[in-house]
């Protein structure tokens, strides 16, 4: 059947108008429940909603060739916007992965929104986004509002015709509405004068059905043409580019340190938006922000399954002298005169082979501080990575009940203390100082460690605490570090080195029980791995 004739059959089933959707997106009434708090509570995500893509027709290609009423008739607002955004919406925060409701059910104004929509959920970027928007409010707001703004430019310079044709539709919608509902009231009056009608009442009702007739034409011509009209390359390019830097944001919100739930303090929706657009505005801060969703998984993955010998699992072959794990063929050299020699040295040399095992225990409960390197020579990539190995400890010391703390030092007397307190809530304020704060200057680590002892000194829950070094600089051992070191090991405090970007580091090796160099600065690694399983 064409279009035309479904249309005109859609608006002749009943009497009266047929409930049509203006939602494109499957859904159910939670979403709905979920979007109306937002538009009542997030002033951002109601501003967008409500600024509508607007047609300039001297924005439009060949413009000086249209007439006064081309140029009327295309000039205008975008009117089914509020619904295509609230799509969004839907689309990002639905549990299952979203449909498209049929044609059959929409209003034939939407189809543009539905023709929109099928493009971006169709997109691979937008799968990728879903996991971390599936039945997250703030998410899943905060996407809609970073994509808005390329989808509203899209509309407005890709789609001047087809929008005008919406408004057309949508007042031929109204118009079968109006005249609907003064028919059904002409029909009460008819049937209250015990169904004579006056000629007066005659002519009104014929008036209102060709009215109501007329405007169906008009809908059911009007949505041929819509559904003919073809999506223009740059709109699909500007779709899927939109898609795609919304899916580099994602990772922010649903990874923001101090935002985890029952972590920090309760932020409005709108706080959050504003905080996740604070990281997003700093280039170091977003990279930042994307590390630490990926390391924590990493570092909370190996903290579950630390190995730390033992003998529950064989996993390899190593020397030694474990008579317990000697491999078979060793034992059998036991009886062997000449062998039994070769046996004994090599026992006392620990180089017979045997069984390598190893265990597993749960993480300890031990205050953390990270000291961290913030000299000049730190910029880029570097401080991204230590920052982000900063705060995944922070919060996963603050999801395993414990104390934790952040130091900053570069030349001698700049150094800056966060404190992250187990049974305070984090103020995602300290955790951006934090993250953005980097003084530039040298490298005076001693300094650093020496205001980490003063957290030790000053506050009891960090008597125990471990202490990670993180540099890509050198400093002078002298005999005042290494006095601070022995009172720190004696009081049982444990230091750990990060040597970023080197492969030994003099000052590291004297001061710390256990030094690591990081290379790859793309994320977890060696470094991180080892942390994971060395804090105690």
């Amino acid at each position: 059947m064409a279009l035309s004739d479904r249309i005109r059959d859609l608006f002749l089933r009943t009497k009266k108008t047929p409930s049509l959707k203006t939602s494109v997106i499957q859904h159910d009434r939670l979403d709905d429940g979920v979007l109306d708090d937002m538009i009542d509570r997030a002033l951002h995500f109601r501003r967008e909603m409500y600024d509508r893509p607007h047609i300039d027709p001297d924005e439009i290609e060949g413009s000086d060739e249209l007439t006064p009423e081309q140029r009327e008739e295309l000039s205008g607002d975008y009117v089914a916007w509020e619904d295509l955004f609230g799509d969004l919406f839907r689309a990002l925060h639905t549990l299952d992965g979203p449909e498209l409701e049929s044609s059959d059910d929409i209003r034939p104004s939407r189809e543009l929104n539905r023709r929109i929509m099928q493009q971006i959920i169709g997109s691979e970027r937008f799968s990728e986004i879903r996991p971390q928007t599936r039945h997250d409010d703030i998410a899943s707001a905060f996407t809609s509002l970073n994509l808005a703004p390329k989808l509203r430019d899209a509309i407005g310079s890709e789609l001047a015709e087809m929008v005008a044709r919406t408004k057309q539709m949508e007042d031929n919608e109204q118009d079968i509405e109006s005249a609907e509902e003064q028919l059904e009231a002409m029909r009460d009056q008819v049937r209250e004068q015990g169904g004579q009608a006056t000629d007066e009442q005659k002519q009104a009702i014929k008036q209102a059905a060709e009215a109501k007739s007329d405007a169906r034409k008009e809908l059911a011509e009007a949505a041929a043409d819509q559904q003919a009209a073809p999506m223009s390359a740059d709109l699909m390019d500007a779709i899927e580019e939109a898609v795609e830097e919304a899916n580099e944001d994602a990772d922010i919100i649903g990874n923001l340190p101090g935002t985890e739930p029952g972590t920090g303090k309760q932020l409005s929706p709108d706080e959050m938006i504003e905080l996740a657009e604070k990281w997003k505005a700093n280039p170091q801060m977003k990279d930042i922000a994307q590390m630490v969703g990926r390391m924590q998984r990493d570092l909370r993955y190996k903290r579950t399954n630390r190995i730390i010998g033992g003998n529950e699992e064989i996993v390899d072959v190593k020397l030694g002298s474990d008579l317990r794990w000697l491999l078979p063929h060793e034992k059998v050299k036991l009886r062997h005169p000449l062998l039994r020699k070769d046996f004994q040295r090599r026992f006392y040399e620990d180089s017979l082979v045997q069984y390598e095992t190893q265990g597993y225990a749960e993480a300890g409960r031990g205050p953390i501080i990270m000291c961290i390197d913030g000299s000049g020579s730190m910029d880029g990539m570097p401080n991204v990575w230590a920052r982000s190995v900063a705060l995944s400890l922070i919060s996963i010391a603050r999801r395993e009940k414990r104390d934790s703390a952040a130091v900053e030092f570069s030349s001698s007397g700049q150094q800056k203390r966060w404190d992250f307190l187990a049974k305070e809530p984090i103020d995602p304020a300290n955790v951006i100082d934090f993250a953005s704060h980097m003084f530039n200057g040298g490298t005076d680590i001693t300094g650093g460690v020496q205001k980490a002892k003063e957290l030790i000194d000053t506050v009891p829950a960090f008597t125990t605490a471990d202490i990670v070094i993180a540099t890509d600089g050198q400093d002078r051992f002298h005999d005042d570090d290494k006095a601070l070191r022995d009172e720190l090991v004696e009081r049982g405090i444990r230091l750990h080195g990060v040597a970023i970007g080197m492969e030994s580091n003099s000052y590291l090796e004297q001061m710390c029980e256990s030094v690591v160099a990081a290379w790859d600065l793309a994320g977890s690694n060696e470094a991180t791995n080892h942390l994971a399983e060395a804090i105690s």
